[in-house]
Protein backbone atom coordinates (compact mmCIF):
# COMPACT_ATOMS: atom_id res chain seq x y z
CA UNK A 1 0.00 0.00 0.00
CA UNK A 2 1.47 3.47 -0.70
CA UNK A 3 1.78 7.05 0.71
CA UNK A 4 -1.69 7.74 -1.38
CA UNK A 5 -3.86 5.07 0.00
CA UNK A 6 -2.66 5.16 3.44
CA UNK A 7 -3.25 9.02 3.53
CA UNK A 8 -6.90 8.70 1.62
CA UNK A 9 -7.75 5.58 2.98
CA UNK A 10 -11.23 4.35 1.37
CA UNK A 11 -14.11 3.04 2.01
CA UNK A 12 -14.09 -1.10 1.13
CA UNK A 13 -17.72 -1.01 -0.25
CA UNK A 14 -18.62 2.13 -1.60
CA UNK A 15 -22.54 2.04 -2.83
CA UNK A 16 -23.43 3.76 -6.14
CA UNK A 17 -25.26 7.09 -4.09
CA UNK A 18 -21.47 7.40 -2.29
CA UNK A 19 -20.14 7.66 -5.47
CA UNK A 20 -22.32 9.77 -7.04
CA UNK A 21 -22.36 12.28 -4.91
CA UNK A 22 -18.34 12.15 -4.99
CA UNK A 23 -18.41 12.92 -8.41
CA UNK A 24 -21.05 15.18 -8.04
CA UNK A 25 -17.83 17.46 -6.15
CA UNK A 26 -15.04 16.07 -7.33
CA UNK A 27 -15.82 15.73 -11.08
CA UNK A 28 -14.89 11.59 -12.48
CA UNK A 29 -13.42 10.37 -9.47
CA UNK A 30 -15.63 7.20 -9.95
CA UNK A 31 -15.53 6.88 -13.73
CA UNK A 32 -19.81 5.70 -15.11
CA UNK A 33 -21.25 6.68 -12.34
CA UNK A 34 -23.73 9.24 -13.31
CA UNK A 35 -24.65 12.49 -11.02
CA UNK A 36 -27.77 12.48 -8.86
CA UNK A 37 -30.89 13.41 -10.78
CA UNK A 38 -32.11 16.82 -10.55
CA UNK A 39 -35.76 17.31 -11.11
CA UNK A 40 -36.64 20.21 -12.81
CA UNK A 41 -33.06 21.54 -11.82
CA UNK A 42 -33.54 21.62 -8.30
CA UNK A 43 -30.40 20.50 -7.28
CA UNK A 44 -27.15 22.71 -7.73
CA UNK A 45 -24.97 21.87 -10.63
CA UNK A 46 -21.77 23.54 -11.67
CA UNK A 47 -22.07 26.51 -13.64
CA UNK A 48 -18.69 27.50 -15.15
CA UNK A 49 -15.26 28.16 -14.17
CA UNK A 50 -13.30 31.64 -12.88
CA UNK A 51 -9.64 30.65 -13.11
CA UNK A 52 -9.43 27.69 -10.51
CA UNK A 53 -12.48 28.87 -8.73
CA UNK A 54 -15.62 26.13 -9.50
CA UNK A 55 -19.36 28.26 -9.40
CA UNK A 56 -22.46 27.16 -8.92
CA UNK A 57 -25.86 27.11 -9.39
CA UNK A 58 -28.40 28.09 -6.87
CA UNK A 59 -31.45 26.27 -7.26
CA UNK A 60 -34.02 28.31 -5.29
CA UNK A 61 -35.36 31.17 -4.34
CA UNK A 62 -34.57 30.20 -0.53
CA UNK A 63 -31.22 30.06 -1.31
CA UNK A 64 -30.52 33.68 -3.65
CA UNK A 65 -31.69 34.93 -0.24
CA UNK A 66 -29.94 33.11 1.84
CA UNK A 67 -27.27 34.55 -0.42
CA UNK A 68 -28.28 38.34 -0.46
CA UNK A 69 -28.39 37.92 3.57
CA UNK A 70 -25.34 36.57 4.31
CA UNK A 71 -23.70 38.87 2.11
CA UNK A 72 -25.59 42.03 3.63
CA UNK A 73 -24.45 40.55 7.09
CA UNK A 74 -20.73 40.78 6.01
CA UNK A 75 -21.02 44.12 3.92
CA UNK A 76 -22.68 45.62 6.85
CA UNK A 77 -21.02 44.46 10.04
CA UNK A 78 -17.72 43.18 9.68
CA UNK A 79 -15.16 46.21 10.13
CA UNK A 80 -13.05 46.93 7.31
CA UNK A 81 -9.83 45.30 8.77
CA UNK A 82 -12.08 42.25 9.11
CA UNK A 83 -13.38 42.26 5.76
CA UNK A 84 -9.86 42.48 4.21
CA UNK A 85 -8.50 39.79 6.40
CA UNK A 86 -11.18 37.62 5.44
CA UNK A 87 -10.62 38.32 1.93
CA UNK A 88 -7.07 37.32 2.09
CA UNK A 89 -7.70 34.49 3.52
CA UNK A 90 -10.49 32.93 2.15
CA UNK A 91 -8.71 33.42 -1.28
CA UNK A 92 -5.36 32.30 -0.04
CA UNK A 93 -7.44 28.90 1.13
CA UNK A 94 -9.13 28.91 -2.65
CA UNK A 95 -5.23 27.98 -3.74
CA UNK A 96 -4.57 25.88 -1.09
CA UNK A 97 -7.51 23.81 -1.27
CA UNK A 98 -6.98 23.17 -5.16
CA UNK A 99 -3.25 22.30 -4.60
CA UNK A 100 -4.71 19.92 -1.71
CA UNK A 101 -7.45 18.28 -4.16
CA UNK A 102 -4.76 17.72 -6.90
CA UNK A 103 -3.07 15.12 -4.90
CA UNK A 104 -5.74 13.65 -3.01
CA UNK A 105 -8.17 13.41 -5.82
CA UNK A 106 -5.87 14.07 -8.53
CA UNK A 107 -7.83 16.95 -10.31
CA UNK A 108 -7.42 20.33 -8.60
CA UNK A 109 -11.02 21.77 -6.82
CA UNK A 110 -12.50 24.50 -4.92
CA UNK A 111 -15.40 26.66 -4.84
CA UNK A 112 -16.96 29.59 -4.91
CA UNK A 113 -19.46 28.36 -2.50
CA UNK A 114 -15.95 27.85 -0.02
CA UNK A 115 -14.77 30.71 -0.95
CA UNK A 116 -18.06 32.64 0.54
CA UNK A 117 -18.40 30.80 3.51
CA UNK A 118 -15.09 31.75 4.55
CA UNK A 119 -15.29 35.10 4.15
CA UNK A 120 -17.84 35.11 6.53
CA UNK A 121 -16.97 32.41 8.87
CA UNK A 122 -12.47 33.00 9.00
CA UNK A 123 -12.78 36.02 11.27
CA UNK A 124 -14.75 33.86 13.62
CA UNK A 125 -12.00 31.40 13.36
CA UNK A 126 -9.32 33.45 13.95
CA UNK A 127 -10.28 35.08 16.49
CA UNK A 128 -12.31 33.75 18.87
CA UNK A 129 -10.17 29.98 18.53
CA UNK A 130 -7.53 32.10 20.29
CA UNK A 131 -10.09 33.96 22.89
CA UNK A 132 -11.16 30.82 23.79
CA UNK A 133 -7.82 29.30 25.02
CA UNK A 134 -7.36 32.12 26.62
CA UNK A 135 -10.21 31.50 29.02
CA UNK A 136 -8.04 28.42 29.89
CA UNK A 137 -5.60 28.17 32.75
CA UNK A 138 -1.93 28.90 31.78
CA UNK A 139 -1.15 25.60 32.49
CA UNK A 140 -3.71 24.01 30.21
CA UNK A 141 -3.28 26.30 27.25
CA UNK A 142 0.27 26.48 26.42
CA UNK A 143 1.33 28.07 22.95
CA UNK A 144 1.91 25.04 21.83
CA UNK A 145 -2.02 24.18 22.11
CA UNK A 146 -3.11 26.19 19.82
CA UNK A 147 -1.66 24.33 17.16
CA UNK A 148 -2.26 20.98 18.85
CA UNK A 149 -6.30 21.68 18.42
CA UNK A 150 -6.56 23.65 15.74
CA UNK A 151 -8.33 20.38 13.89
CA UNK A 152 -11.05 20.73 16.26
CA UNK A 153 -10.93 24.48 15.21
CA UNK A 154 -11.53 23.67 11.55
CA UNK A 155 -13.62 20.75 11.96
CA UNK A 156 -16.40 22.83 13.61
CA UNK A 157 -15.67 25.52 11.23
CA UNK A 158 -16.80 22.55 8.45
CA UNK A 159 -19.88 22.01 10.35
CA UNK A 160 -20.92 25.21 10.58
CA UNK A 161 -20.09 26.18 7.01
CA UNK A 162 -21.90 23.30 5.44
CA UNK A 163 -25.40 23.30 7.88
CA UNK A 164 -25.64 27.48 7.83
CA UNK A 165 -23.83 29.20 5.15
CA UNK A 166 -23.33 26.18 2.43
CA UNK A 167 -26.85 24.34 2.47
CA UNK A 168 -29.20 27.19 2.85
CA UNK A 169 -27.64 28.41 -0.63
CA UNK A 170 -26.57 25.52 -2.38
CA UNK A 171 -29.20 23.14 -0.97
CA UNK A 172 -26.13 20.44 -0.62
CA UNK A 173 -22.51 20.93 -0.02
CA UNK A 174 -20.64 21.93 -3.23
CA UNK A 175 -17.56 22.51 -1.74
CA UNK A 176 -15.84 19.44 -0.04
CA UNK A 177 -17.49 15.61 0.54
CA UNK A 178 -15.51 12.87 2.43
CA UNK A 179 -18.07 10.10 2.13
CA UNK A 180 -16.01 7.75 0.58
CA UNK A 181 -13.49 7.90 3.36
CA UNK A 182 -12.90 5.26 6.06
CA UNK A 183 -12.59 8.08 8.89
CA UNK A 184 -15.72 10.21 7.61
CA UNK A 185 -18.29 11.64 10.14
CA UNK A 186 -21.50 13.32 9.73
CA UNK A 187 -22.30 12.37 6.30
CA UNK A 188 -18.62 13.50 4.98
CA UNK A 189 -19.18 16.85 6.27
CA UNK A 190 -15.54 15.99 8.33
CA UNK A 191 -12.71 13.48 7.62
CA UNK A 192 -10.42 12.57 11.01
CA UNK A 193 -7.31 12.15 8.57
CA UNK A 194 -7.20 15.17 7.26
CA UNK A 195 -5.85 16.41 11.15
CA UNK A 196 -2.11 16.54 9.84
CA UNK A 197 -3.15 18.69 7.07
CA UNK A 198 -5.07 20.97 9.93
CA UNK A 199 -1.72 21.33 12.22
CA UNK A 200 0.11 22.18 9.20
CA UNK A 201 -2.31 24.88 8.94
CA UNK A 202 -2.72 25.87 12.51
CA UNK A 203 1.09 26.45 12.39
CA UNK A 204 1.21 28.37 9.90
CA UNK A 205 -1.52 30.54 11.02
CA UNK A 206 -0.15 30.86 14.32
CA UNK A 207 3.48 31.88 13.02
CA UNK A 208 2.04 34.15 10.45
CA UNK A 209 -1.48 35.90 11.42
CA UNK A 210 -0.08 38.36 14.11
CA UNK A 211 2.28 39.82 11.12
CA UNK A 212 -0.88 40.14 8.53
CA UNK A 213 -3.07 41.63 10.99
CA UNK A 214 -0.36 44.61 11.72
CA UNK A 215 0.34 44.40 8.19
CA UNK A 216 -3.42 45.29 6.95
CA UNK A 217 -3.97 47.73 10.38
CA UNK A 218 -0.88 49.57 9.04
CA UNK A 219 -2.91 49.90 5.39
CA UNK A 220 -6.52 51.46 6.79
Amino acid sequence: MGWHELMFAKKRKLSRGIKSRVNEVYEDTYPRIPLPSSAAGQRSRKWFKLGHITFHTIPNQLGIAALLLWSTVWCALYPTETKILSFCGALAYTVAESTFTFFERGTPYTSFGQFFANLLYIPIMLDYYPLFLSLLPPVLAPPHLFILLYPLNVWFLEVIEELYLIRPIYGRNVAWIYEDYNDEYLEGCVRLGHAPAWWALGSAIYLFLPTIKEAIGALV
